[in-house]
């Protein structure tokens, strides 16, 4: 349920993400999608650009636009 991400703060979810095992599952899983949405044409590629998206922050930034649309 999409309301369950108010309850986890910004914060809360990078530290889930960063320095953990579900980190490299995180970004197999969104790596997948990137390949079937022809962004990459390798999971290693896309495994790569998924990791950075998570490490500059970019996928979090993202996360927060679509909770802001969600809600609006």
């Amino acid at each position: 349920d999409h309301r369950d991400l108010h309850r986890v703060d910004r914060r809360q979810r990078q530290m889930c993400i960063r320095d953990s095992p579900c980190r490299d599952i995180v970004c197999l899983n969104a790596a997948a999608a990137i390949v079937a949405g022809g962004a990459a044409k390798s999971i290693k590629d896309a495994f790569a650009m998924a990791c950075e998206s998570i490490d500059s922050g970019k996928a979090s930034a993202a996360l927060e636009k679509l909770i802001e649309v969600s809600n609006s």
